[in-house]
């Protein structure tokens, strides 16, 4: 089916070149916010934006869907376990970027830029800038999550037994 093998590729080739790059609606630029500064706002503040999917998920699930349907309603249990499962599965990530202002290197001249971007002196007004919200993304996603794994971890012996 050489013929039919031919179609599909003409087919997706026409596709591919007349699909809308929906990348383009997230880029940074477009909105004022490009550089290290505005992508460091984006990263730290993706699982805020996922608890509010997970929670808006929750909330159209049960208050709209539920009355038209009422198998679609959630269990706030498993919809939490999701959102941890996903949190947990990218907390190197999350980390990693929390830290990411805090990881500098020196150069001859005894001042220091920062890993991700070298452009930025550490210790300079953009940097001191970005301090508060990395400090409280670390006391937040770092600390707040080790306090919620704690926790639970607490609870669990008395709900299994």
């Amino acid at each position: 089916d050489l013929a039919h093998d031919r179609t599909a590729l003409t087919q997706f080739v026409w596709l591919s070149q007349s699909a809308i790059d929906l990348t383009a609606l997230f880029n940074l630029q477009c909105w004022g916010m490009g550089g290290f500064v505005g992508i460091f706002f984006l990263k730290i503040s993706t699982p805020i934006f996922m608890s509010i999917v997970f929670a808006g998920t929750y909330g159209f699930c049960n208050l709209v869907l539920a009355r038209f349907f009422p198998s679609a309603r959630m269990d706030a249990r498993r919809g939490f376990n999701n959102y941890g499962s996903l949190y947990l599965t990218f907390f190197i990530t999350i980390a990693d970027q929390a830290f990411s202002l805090f990881q500098c290197y020196g150069h001859p001249d005894l001042s220091l830029s920062l890993v991700a971007s070298a452009d930025i002196l550490c210790f300079s007004p953009t940097w001191m800038t970005l301090a508060a919200p990395a400090i409280c993304a670390v006391v937040l996603f770092c600390g707040g999550s080790l306090a919620v794994f704690c926790f639970v971890l607490r609870q669990a012996p008395a709900k299994l037994g």
